[in-house]
């Protein structure tokens, strides 16, 4: 069996080092411009999702709505974020809802005579 490796306390490196310390790059993170930024294809379905439940009063509409709005919250980066713009997505969720399940009360449904 090969010899186990022992661990070094020293500083200096080893002569069978293949490493090359003086050839490594630190990383330097890429700055995205606001306007190169990818598109938000999520944030953009809830919005869609909501006018239709909205124009439409289908349910299952609405219940997309709130399904993109969940999965632009979980994809959404820090310089992307925009509290006006994210009140503005849950405002339509809780409109679609309303309009879609408590019809009721908006527009009130007449006797029959």
């Amino acid at each position: 069996p090969p010899p186990m490796a022992t661990s070094s306390t020293s500083a200096a490196p080893a002569a069978d080092d293949p490493r090359r310390p003086d050839l490594a790059v630190p990383f330097v993170d890429r700055v995205v411009a606001a306007e190169d930024a990818p598109l938000d294809l999520y944030g953009l379905m809830s919005l869609i999702f909501g006018t239709m439940a909205l124009l439409m009063n289908v349910k299952v509409h609405a219940w997309m709505c709130l399904l993109m709005l969940l999965a632009f919250f979980a994809n959404i980066n820090y310089y992307e974020y925009d509290f006006k713009q994210i009140l503005a997505h849950v405002a339509l969720v809780v409109i679609a809802f309303i309009s879609t399940y408590f019809r009721w009360l908006i527009v009130p449904v007449k006797a029959a005579t």
